[in-house]
């Protein structure tokens, strides 16, 4: 009696774990990239480029360009029409987790404004391309300047020619001061946003070695 019992309850916690499954069509790309940003509050319209802008910045992506890989897409140092320089990330469209990172980063790095946190300035989307536009940061990521001591030279930064010397402990210092007060405001904002990604290579240097923090692909609102 009590194993019939136990297989009754077994089988019917089954059969209706299933019914639940099946009850949740699976989201896929294809039906992700269909979706219009337009239709997402958070996305601000007045940031939106067009595909041609983004082209002729790019040179039509042009090899030559790239400064970076983002784990789901290229980098390119670019400019503008205005003459502004910029950083364009283009995701790759068949790549799901890529469309999860713009969504991630327009929702919450969009409307972002810190001295410490890389700056968005725009996004383009068209057809299955989704890409971000970002403010310049001239002297690259802090994982370069800690494990690479290579010629800076065509790297797309605008470093002196030469190799990069090993930064001092005061400028170090700087650096994680910076990227301390970032995660403090990123915190401490009445909907928090924890990053979930902070490594060297997500941390971006300017001509004064001041810190940015970046890369918003996996940043949730809490």
């Amino acid at each position: 009696v009590i194993f019939t019992a136990v297989y009754l309850l077994f089988k019917g916690s089954k059969n209706k774990s299933t019914r639940s499954r099946q009850a949740r069509p699976l989201r896929n790309p294809a039906a992700l990239s269909a979706l219009s940003v337009d239709e997402t509050p958070s996305f601000d319209p007045s940031l939106k480029f067009s595909m041609e802008e983004v082209v002729k910045a790019t040179k039509n992506f042009s090899a030559d360009l790239v400064v970076g890989d983002g784990g789901f897409g290229l980098v390119y140092k670019a400019q503008l029409s205005d003459g502004l320089t910029v950083a364009i990330k283009k995701l790759d469209p068949d790549a799901f987790q890529g469309f999860r990172e713009f969504q991630a980063e327009m929702e919450t790095l969009g409307k972002l404004r810190h001295p410490n946190i890389v700056k968005m300035l725009g996004y383009c989307v068209s057809g299955a391309d989704r890409i971000l536009i970002y403010e310049f940061i001239s002297k690259g990521n802090l994982d370069l300047w800690l494990n690479d001591s290579s010629s800076t030279d065509g790297d797309g930064y605008d470093d002196a020619p030469g190799l990069r010397l090993p930064l001092s402990w005061k400028t170090r210092i700087k650096i994680v001061s910076g990227v301390a007060n970032g995660l403090a405001y990123l915190h401490g904002l009445e909907k928090p946003i924890i990053h979930r990604d902070i490594k060297a290579s997500n941390v971006l240097l300017d001509k004064d070695f001041e810190a940015h923090i970046a890369d918003f692909g996996l940043a949730r609102r809490m």
